[in-house]
């Protein structure tokens, strides 16, 4: 019996599991002149989190941050909690998906490498007059997304935000100062260039395990049908994973070059991943 039992517990343990933090931000502390109020953010993460859930995900393995949660904070913590819970060799797969505002650095004095190449995101209790230490930049994102990447075995980080072609990677390791600017819509966010890290190379693309999809690049903003209150690319993301019971590399891009042929987006994988390699897979197809 103890022998049946250990085979038991062991087979349980090995099964393995599904995470996935999806946070949606409409409305934020910010006065509206310095960053507008969303209309479609939060729809757009509770159909992603309906759309996992019908896909095999548990709901208790499903964080979900709206509104006055999605703190930078709450985000954070999150992500940790879930790189925590991964475990390496489960076959554990992860998803993040962040709908809300981005925003890009600009320089304002100085000589710089490039600074449109890097992106933050912004929380729901961003401060214009601290902006420096609410903003989510990479340095905050790089390292949980990499501790997540060493555990799974494939996971997808999904960012329907402005400018957000960057918010996959660190920014580099070559420090320069300056006086720093985010640029979010109709007002400016001052940021205190003190920790920042800015390197115009190229970077090598830092995850084995993750792919990164971003509704815009570094120079251009995210839409939002206003009709349907929803995020132009997360209904062509939700359409492209739905279209098929198995999506790839090359399918998903192709159905999002077509179903998003009219904005710009990046689609980021590992460098030896194959085209083919199957990047989500439906429990049940879509009528």
């Amino acid at each position: 019996m103890r022998v049946l039992l250990l085979i038991f517990f062991l087979v349980w343990s090995a099964e393995a599991k599904n995470f996935a933090v999806i946070v949606g931000i409409d409305h934020y502390t910010a006065p509206e002149s310095s960053v507008t109020t969303l209309k479609g953010a939060c729809n757009d993460a509770k159909i992603f989190r309906e759309l996992l859930i019908r896909n095999g995900f548990e709901s208790e393995n499903i964080t979900l941050l709206l509104e006055e949660n999605a703190t930078k904070k709450g985000i954070l913590l999150a992500l940790r909690n879930v790189s925590e819970k991964l475990q390496r060799g489960r076959n554990d797969k992860f998803f993040y998906f962040h709908a809300g505002h981005g925003a890009k650095l600009t320089k304002v004095k100085g000589i710089f490498a490039d600074l449109s190449k890097t992106a933050v995101l912004l929380p729901h209790d961003v401060n214009t007059d601290d902006a420096h230490s609410f903003i989510i930049t990479q340095n905050d994102l790089v390292p949980l997304f990499k501790v997540i990447d060493e555990k799974i075995t494939f996971g997808m980080l999904i960012f329907d935000s402005c400018y957000s072609q960057f918010a996959y990677r660190s920014m580099g390791d070559t420090e320069e100062r300056g006086d720093f600017q985010a640029r979010v819509y109709t007002g400016e966010i001052a940021v205190d260039p003190k920790n920042f890290q800015l390197n115009g190379s190229s970077i090598k693309y830092p995850y084995s395990n993750l792919i990164s999809l971003s509704a815009s690049d570094a120079y251009t903003t995210a839409k939002e049908d206003t009709d349907k209150k929803r995020g132009v690319f997360s209904m062509a993301l939700n359409y492209c994973l739905e279209e098929s019971s198995i999506s790839t590399n090359d399918s998903l891009k192709m159905c999002l070059d077509r179903k998003y042929s009219k904005q710009v987006y990046v689609f980021k994988k590992p460098k030896d991943s194959s085209s083919l390699e199957t990047v989500f897979t439906l429990y049940h197809k879509s009528q």
